[in-house]
């Protein structure tokens, strides 16, 4: 019992961390909470997945697939708190207007929102409205939970391996610097991730998606080192978005090679 008791709220911490869900307010948190409740990152976004499939499938009922995608992806944002596409328009502003690594991770604190920010986001939203509207009704749900799930798996691998970067003290996300996970955990929640897609599509589509994740990973994670030697918060929060949009590409990609 104080083994499920623990493990129920690491999972509480993990939903509050990434989402505007509400729990009662005696979860109890620590660092070591917020830094091992990680391994439930990808189990949250199995839940954001099928709760965006829910308000999908609810405003097709009454509307066209465009606006239908577009009231989808509202939920998203309203369910997280932008979250992620903070992080990106973060991540895009220093990546983007940083010359050096110090001014990198100086622009990426900053609050304000410049040009580079808005195009990124701009253009991951511009995809994945576009992406689902290219998908058969029936397959934007699954779509759905399943991007949900494998990027967020996609942002926690990098906690294995590479180091945070920026003080905790000076972050939104501070908790990541202290996160951890071990290997043989992550395996087992990626192996699982594995089985749902191979459930939901097929085992060659689920194939592709991590294969594209895993060089994404790599791409992502040498770039990140080049230019800051590590990872921040924020930079985890594109990865999200980033693979988000890839498992949308692979599934649209699998589907139009469908005879």
């Amino acid at each position: 019992m104080p083994q499920l008791r623990y493990e129920t709220q690491l999972f509480c911490a993990a939903l509050t961390f990434l989402t505007r869900i509400p729990l009662r307010p005696q979860t109890l948190y620590s660092p070591e909470v917020m830094a091992a409740c990680c391994r439930y990152y990808p189990l949250v976004g199995l839940i954001v997945g099928a709760m965006l499939a829910l308000v999908f499938v609810a405003a097709h009922a009454l509307l066209p697939l465009a606006p239908s995608v577009v009231i989808t992806l509202i939920a998203g944002v309203l369910l997280t708190g932008a979250f992620h596409e903070d992080g990106l328009a973060d991540t895009c502003d220093g990546l983007g207007g940083g010359w050096s690594r110090e001014d990198a991770l100086r622009i990426m604190k900053d609050s304000r929102v410049g040009s580079y920010a808005l195009i990124g986001v701009t253009l991951a939203i511009a995809l994945k409205i576009s992406l689902l509207a290219a998908l058969p009704v029936a397959q934007i749900p699954a779509a759905l939970v399943l991007a949900h799930t494998l990027s967020r798996l996609l942002a926690t691998s990098y906690l294995l391996n590479y180091p945070y970067v920026q003080l905790a003290e000076h972050s939104k996300v501070g908790t990541f610097a202290q996160a951890s996970i071990t290997a043989p955990v992550f395996t087992l929640i990626a192996s699982g991730c594995l089985l749902l897609a191979t459930w939901m599509f097929d085992l060659r589509t689920a194939l592709i998606c991590f294969l594209a994740l895993a060089i994404m990973r790599l791409l992502y994670g040498r770039y990140l080192l080049r230019r800051l030697g590590g990872i921040t918060g924020d930079c985890l929060g594109a990865a999200q978005q980033i693979g988000e949009v890839l498992i949308y590409i692979v599934i649209v990609g699998a589907i139009q090679e469908s005879p």
